[in-house]
């Protein structure tokens, strides 16, 4: 839980493989456009990184309580046992002759 999904290692990689893919179908990129377009991958990923800390570090610090919430909202399983019917009143038998 303390490492983060991805790294920004592997931003700068799918930034740098997009580049790439671009420049191959005619887009028309400067070498100071790809290292800017990179840049920015690195910024954004960066900031990525720092929310899924941020994330992480609250979810540390409040597990007790997602704990006790996950707890709270388990479902309740109850068995109804079937009422037994009531019982048959004796007749009454016919006076003797």
């Amino acid at each position: 839980m303390n490492m983060p999904d991805i790294t920004p290692a592997q931003i700068v990689a799918a930034c740098g493989q997009v580049i790439a893919l671009a420049v191959a179908f005619g887009v028309d990129l400067t070498g100071d456009q790809q290292k800017a377009l990179l840049a920015v991958a690195v910024t954004i990923g960066s900031v990525l990184l720092w929310v899924d800390k941020e994330i992480r570090k609250n979810r540390a610090a409040n597990a007790d309580k997602i704990a006790a919430a996950k707890e709270a909202a388990r479902p309740v399983h109850v068995t109804v046992q079937p009422t037994p019917a009531p019982a048959k009143p004796a007749r009454a038998r016919p006076p003797a002759k």
